[in-house]
């Protein structure tokens, strides 16, 4: 399966998380020249070995390369009685109210005869929660 990866937005996304505006400050911090970024985007080609090694770790590969996800990288480390070692955040809610809600709506699914009817029916009534504990992150 061939990928195209868009040289453009990667160089962009490289300027963003660096807080550069020209193309010549990225270059420089690259250690080539601009002719050289002029050339990743006539060719639609990337020296990636060196992007990646002067980006470091901080950034987030998914998001530099694809967009997906956040800039920064955010590794963190999980010690409690349940999980111990690193752990990586994969997914961040919208809004922080999200992130303190650990919970999960259970509706009657027989009592809505099916789910075309539970989506489309604003009535239905919630059964219960299940509540997920809270992992602290140190």
């Amino acid at each position: 399966m061939n990928t195209f990866l868009d040289v453009t937005a990667i160089v962009n996304r490289a300027k963003q998380v660096l807080n550069f505006k020209r193309d010549s400050e990225l270059a420089e911090f690259l250690g080539v020249s601009r002719p050289t970024l002029s050339n990743w985007y006539a060719r639609y080609r990337i020296d990636f070995p060196l992007l990646l090694d002067k980006m470091g770790s901080d950034v987030d590969y998914n998001w530099l390369l694809i967009g997906k996800g956040n800039p920064k990288h955010r590794p963190t480390c999980c010690n409690n009685e349940l999980v111990q070692g690193k752990v990586e955040i994969i997914h961040n809610p919208k809004i922080m109210e999200a992130m303190n809600d650990r919970s999960v709506v259970l509706y009657d699914i027989a009592a809505a005869a099916n789910l075309k009817t539970l989506f489309t029916n604003k009535n239905q009534f919630a059964v219960g929660k299940i509540k997920i504990p809270s992992i602290s992150f140190v």
